[in-house]
């Protein structure tokens, strides 16, 4: 089962697989392509000790600061973490966005995947992650 949209990616359920689905190629990316811009939602702090006991918190990223976070509209909570990624999220502060972006060359077929923890050499445990596993 996928869903597919105009951005040249698509979901699709992985089976067998702890990760559900994922963001998948639909064409070439080059390193340096703009795979998707996503919109954010601001949560601030009141908001997010509420949000962090429900299933939300598994979407919710950091922001501009250690007391905010941000809900991504889009895609851009549907991409897989991995320490070996092909791609990584930008955060523009101006813009309100959350830019998808290749940092490899992504083959159509590939699953694109960015680091939980926004520098793709940052090998930090995400203790979180366990806990769904």
């Amino acid at each position: 089962m996928s869903s597919e949209d105009g951005l040249g990616i698509e979901v699709k359920y992985i089976a067998n697989s702890a990760k559900g689905r994922g963001i998948f190629a639909r064409r070439n990316f080059k390193r340096g392509d703009i795979i998707e811009v996503c919109p954010v939602l601001l949560v601030p702090p009141v908001d997010h000790k509420y949000l962090s006991q429900t299933v939300l918190d598994n979407y919710l990223f950091d922001w501009e600061s250690e007391e905010d976070s941000v809900l991504l509209f889009g895609y851009g909570g549907l991409y897989n973490h991995s320490y070996t990624p092909n791609a990584q999220y930008i955060r523009d502060f101006n813009n309100k966005t959350m830019v998808v972006q290749a940092i490899k060359n992504i083959k159509e077929g590939q699953e694109i995947v960015f680091n939980y923890n926004g520098e793709p050499e940052n090998n930090a445990p995400l203790d979180w992650i366990k806990k769904i596993e």
